[in-house]
């Protein structure tokens, strides 16, 4: 593959992320589940954004789920340890910022109400 049909590929990958991530977040905007909403936002985030080497040694890389499913779909090459250990560690970190999220907003709600 050139380098002009990669990067071509990957500006064609964040256009549809860009459109997708958008009607995610209008699909989890609910009133009185907001924590909910951020936890399905961050975790598609993590999820959809993880890039893994398309094959052990190479410089290319691809979204991380989308090499899972190949190599699982073909049987072949180590795609479920190489992308999976980058979808952990993204999911990993997901959470953690959700967490910090879940202790400001909490904070910040309980301000909001006390001074009302």
């Amino acid at each position: 593959m050139s380098a002009t049909y990669y990067y071509i590929l990957w500006s064609v990958y964040a256009a549809g992320l860009v459109v997708a991530l958008y009607f995610l977040w209008q699909w989890t905007r609910w009133p009185r589940v907001w924590w909910l909403g951020s936890l399905v936002r961050l975790l598609a985030l993590a999820l959809l954004v993880t890039p893994a080497e398309q094959a052990a040694g190479s410089g290319l890389y691809a979204p991380a789920w989308i090499v899972m499913l190949f190599d699982e779909l073909q049987r072949i090459g180590d795609g479920w340890f190489r992308a999976g250990i980058n979808l952990m560690a993204a999911t990993a970190l997901a959470l953690l910022v959700y967490f910090v999220h879940l202790i400001f907003s909490f904070f910040h709600r309980r301000r909001r109400l006390k001074k009302a």
